[in-house]
């Protein structure tokens, strides 16, 4: 895992973010973040309510927050599977103990 600081640019859903990463040497990069160990509902078909109140409260738990990124590799979508610190604390593990399910 290589950790970054990086700031929030927009929540997608509930486990799937954007994030601007620093990565050293003044280079940041855009990058969509899976956070790794969850599944949140999703934001289309019968799931979406849930999907909304997902979404929302993951905005509300990285808003404002220094933030901190350990990353793996991509996922077959492209996107870095990662997990996601605020101010030190575990957004997977906050997750997990808002009963979102592990994957």
């Amino acid at each position: 895992m290589y950790e970054y600081n990086c700031e929030l640019v927009r929540v997608i859903d509930g486990d799937t973010i954007v994030l601007d990463i620093d990565a050293g040497f003044s280079i940041t990069v855009r990058k969509h973040v899976r956070v790794l160990g969850i599944d949140t509902p999703e934001m289309r078909g019968p799931e979406r309510t849930a999907g909304l109140e997902a979404t929302m409260k993951v905005t509300r738990w990285l808003t404002g927050r220094q933030l901190t990124v350990f990353t793996e590799k991509a996922d077959s979508f492209g996107r870095y599977l990662g997990d996601i610190f605020g101010n030190g604390e575990s957004l997977t593990d906050w997750l997990l103990g808002m009963g979102y399910d592990p994957y």
